[in-house]
């Protein structure tokens, strides 16, 4: 039996122990872990199986941000994509506004990331500033700094321009001059 196989096995008797724990936040991060241990091993489907049983939003949320980015990694855009709307899903459900706000931002980043700029703008604007934090200008920040990466400067200074815009107009202390 290959290394991938016993690693593979291994996961797979931890998640029926992990099934039996009765504390369901223990249990939801458990399984998070176990899923973020398959997507770590490229076994995205038994990964994305696990996410499915995964009732607390936050740990399922952050394993579905960990296989998105693996499949950017191996540029399997489809997959990318579809995982990054399921995060989306679950952001846009989550009732905190500083959670939710967050959410979107990290996967704006992510398609930014992925040099998808126009979606990662196009969730910008779902993103709500909460009193003097903001998000918003994060993401922005982010996206900046991918266009940056990626050569085009110009770009990269008027995004940045608007993250300063709107961590001014919230008084946000991270953005403080």
């Amino acid at each position: 039996m290959g290394k991938t196989q016993q690693f593979t096995t291994v996961l797979s008797d931890a998640t029926d122990v992990t099934k039996t724990i009765e504390d369901a936040n223990e249990q939801a991060r458990l399984l998070a872990d176990i899923a973020s241990n398959y997507a770590q091993a490229k076994q995205y489907s038994q990964a994305m199986q696990l996410t499915q049983v995964v009732d607390n939003v936050d740990p399922k949320f952050q394993v579905l941000m960990k296989i998105a980015r693996q499949y950017l990694k191996v540029k399997d855009m489809q997959n990318f994509r579809e995982v990054l709307s399921q995060a989306l899903e679950i952001s846009l459900g989550t009732k905190d506004a500083t959670n939710k706000a967050q959410k979107i931002a990290q996967i704006a980043g992510l398609y930014a990331k992925a040099k998808q700029y126009d979606r990662a703008m196009q969730l910008v604007g779902n993103i709500q500033n909460i009193d003097n934090y903001s998000p918003k200008a994060e993401a922005l920040a982010i996206i900046a700094s991918n266009y940056n990466t990626d050569g085009q400067k110009d770009k990269a200074l008027n995004i940045l321009s608007q993250a300063l815009q709107v961590a001014k107009a919230t008084k946000c202390s991270l953005w403080k001059s």
